[in-house]
């Protein structure tokens, strides 16, 4: 029985030391855990991007294992989240780094269809079906962008054969190639090949096929 009724604030003070000690959130599920006091907007807006992040690195795993599949995971991801920030940073319109961010989170119409159906072998505007994917088909063995990627001069430059890996992660083929200057280059690159990509599916559909040398000489 107790012999005198607390305050209220003991009790709030003895509220605030339970509370500090033994409530709060898990930041990705690791320690050390935030007490609920302690809590401020930062710290509790970042585990709600948890599941959205965990999306994202799922996209840029895949974009990897098609673009580099020889490489380790965790490394190619390093590689890519520093050249986004770099981009991120370089002064040129948005337009023209929108379709780099697509192509490696699958930003675009059509590029996650084979995903959802894994049996299904989707077809280019071109009449080609897409093996190996439409990521791989639509930014890399489509005849028209083949053409493309030819006309940008990036493979007369190169000692060594143009790989997806060189354009779509930005990363050079060689250490004597300067870093900034190869990521404009493969920004603009990129560019290049979606508006290719984009003039293509514009087509009406009974004359893409037909079409498609069109576009291949005047893009």
């Amino acid at each position: 029985m107790l012999t005198h009724v607390p305050t209220p604030q003991a009790v709030w003070y003895c509220g605030c030391i339970c509370c500090r000690t033994n409530l709060g959130w898990c930041t990705a599920g690791v320690l050390p855990v935030v007490p609920v006091l302690d809590l401020a907007i930062k710290t509790a807006t970042v585990p709600q991007l948890i599941p959205a992040f965990a999306v994202l690195g799922d996209k840029h795993k895949a974009c990897l294992r098609e673009a580099w599949p020889l490489v380790d995971v965790s490394k190619g991801r390093s590689l890519l989240l520093r050249a986004l920030e770099r981009l991120w940073k370089l002064r040129w319109e948005d337009c023209q780094k929108e379709p780099f961010w697509r192509l490696v989170q699958s930003g675009f119409a059509g590029l996650t269809e084979q995903g959802r159906d894994p049996g299904r072998v989707a077809r280019c505007p071109c009449g080609a079906r897409m093996l190996q994917g439409p990521r791989m088909y639509h930014f890399w063995d489509c005849p028209i962008v083949s053409d493309l990627r030819a006309h940008t001069g990036m493979c007369e430059v190169l000692d060594v054969p143009l790989l997806p890996r060189y354009i779509w992660l930005a990363v050079p083929p060689a250490s004597s190639y300067r870093q900034p200057l190869w990521e404009v280059a493969c920004l603009a690159c990129v560019a290049a090949l979606n508006l290719g990509r984009w003039r293509l599916c514009r087509c009406p559909a009974g004359s893409r096929v037909e079409r498609a040398v069109l576009i291949r000489t005047s893009t």
